[in-house]
């Protein structure tokens, strides 16, 4: 069975450079995941991404991009797509680093065989919590790029849907209007 790591990328202060973490939350909130699939808020790692990659058969990163098209926009990248970006000189230690990571896991035995980038356009990455109306709307959308990819990478995957009853922690239960 294909280890599968499902990753958000971005900083949740920084407005919509968050969403990535966004939609990791959405997915964390609405689905399970199986025991090879691994979801979680990576931040920005910057060329610590690398190692996080690791170990994994396929990665799906989301993360904002810089793309034409309007805010909220997705678009999705192939494992050739990120390959062909051209490395550039890294002017601050957060850059998501995306093609140099997986440059660099290609050097390991470790390194996935399948990649994806789920890429929201953003409205405004600036410094101030929350996210863009455009943003929050394309959350849910980029969740359903992701299990698409899940089936696509793994057909045994079929999304199981969390209700609303098991997301509510028991011990708040009573405070909960339902």
């Amino acid at each position: 069975m294909k280890r599968i790591l499902v990753a958000g990328l971005g900083n949740v202060l920084m407005g919509d450079d968050g969403a990535g973490p966004h939609v990791i939350a959405h997915l964390q909130r609405h689905y399970r995941m199986p025991e090879h699939i691994t979801v979680a808020d990576l931040g920005t790692p910057g060329l610590a991404l690398t190692s996080n990659i690791l170990g994994y058969d396929a990665v799906i990163l989301i993360d904002t991009i810089k793309s034409d098209g309007v805010p909220g926009d997705i678009r999705r990248y192939g494992k050739g797509d990120l390959e062909r970006i051209p490395v550039n000189p890294r002017v601050n230690p957060h850059d998501p680093a995306v093609g140099e990571a997986l440059l660099t896991a290609s050097f390991s035995p470790d390194a996935p065989s399948e990649a994806v980038l789920v890429g929201i356009v953003p409205q405004r990455c600036e410094y101030g919590v929350g996210i863009s109306d455009a943003v929050k709307n394309a959350i849910p959308a980029a969740a359903e790029f992701v299990l698409f990819d899940l089936a696509r990478l793994d057909p045994s995957f079929v999304p199981e849907r969390i209700d609303r009853a098991e997301r509510i922690d028991p011990a708040l239960a009573p405070f909960v209007a339902a």
